[in-house]
């Protein structure tokens, strides 16, 4: 996997600004060099799942916007998902469910 380009897994929806999951779920893969990571997203109440290297994100990882590795999307904003302590290579994997809408990434 090439770093800093993500991957798609399950039927998304490409608009002009976003991707939506069209699917029951709908799988972002992303393979990335930072410290923190953030959505910008909306949905109708939707959860997405974060895993970080394959297994559950660790609490000292997760991010301000994740409870037990879930972040509830809610309204249109931009979701903290991850908050590591040091700047490291890592894979990021996000489960969303139908309906959700992930407009972009970023880094810090």
């Amino acid at each position: 996997m090439k770093q800093d380009h993500f991957y798609l897994v399950g039927q998304w929806k490409n608009f002009s600004d976003r991707m939506q999951t069209v699917s029951y779920n709908g799988t972002i893969i992303l393979p990335y060099y930072a410290k923190d990571v953030h959505i910008v997203a909306a949905g109708s109440y939707t959860d997405i799942q974060i895993l970080l290297d394959g297994k559950a994100i660790a609490v000292n990882d997760s991010g301000l916007d994740l409870k037990n590795g879930t972040a509830h999307i809610s309204e249109h904003r931009l979701y903290n998902i991850v908050s590591s302590e040091q700047v490291g290579s890592h894979i990021l994997t996000i489960i969303a469910h139908q309906g959700c809408q992930i407009y972009t990434f970023t880094f810090g």
